[in-house]
């Protein structure tokens, strides 16, 4: 998998720590991204992208998880390429995660796992 190191920089910072490769366009942050966010966890889901699952704060200070994919794409052709979050995954509230807690154990059952 590619190197998408310094996520936890840029989630913080709330700009890219580093500038992008020459033909990459730029890592923006989204205006309604968490602050103050933790990385709590990362998931490695294909050779170019990973799941990071942050918990911070919403611009109204509640505090939120988010569980967000992001790539890291090469340059192709006329194509730029991209490094950062992309709009594939969600936010919830601090008081949705017992039930999100139960919807996934429910995901392990279905799937014919052990869950508590």
């Amino acid at each position: 998998m590619a190197d998408v190191s310094g996520v936890e920089e840029q989630v913080e910072a709330q700009a890219p720590a580093q500038p992008p490769a020459e033909g990459q366009a730029e890592a923006k942050p989204h205006p309604g991204a968490l602050r103050e966010a933790e990385v709590v966890a990362e998931m490695e889901v294909g050779r170019t992208s990973k799941l990071i699952f942050q918990v911070g704060k919403r611009r109204t200070g509640d505090m939120a998880f988010d569980i967000r994919e992001y790539v890291d794409r090469p340059a192709r052709g006329n194509s730029p390429g991209y490094t950062g979050p992309t709009r594939s995954g969600f936010r919830l509230h601090e008081e949705n995660y017992e039930e999100f807690l139960e919807a996934v154990k429910s995901i392990g059952r279905a799937l014919g796992y052990h869950v508590d």
